[in-house]
């Protein structure tokens, strides 16, 4: 059993640039494996700092969409 995790780290643009950079991942690995998930079914955790610990929340426990946390 493997386990994945993801970290969104810093405030401001930063905060911005971290789901920026995951939805990009997202993506490549809905490409890669021709399925649609969102974060919180693709990683076992999800955790961040200031702003990225907002970002955290949205993904994992609210299980938003990145496009909606982005907007």
């Amino acid at each position: 059993m493997t386990t994945s995790g993801a970290a969104a780290d810093g405030g401001g643009v930063r905060g911005l640039s971290s789901l920026l950079i995951l939805h990009e991942i997202m993506r490549r690995i809905r490409n890669a494996e021709a399925i649609n998930l969102d974060p919180y079914e693709h990683f076992d955790i999800i955790a961040g700092t200031g702003t990225g610990g907002i970002s955290a929340c949205m993904l994992g426990r609210l299980q938003m969409p990145i496009e909606k946390a982005i907007a």
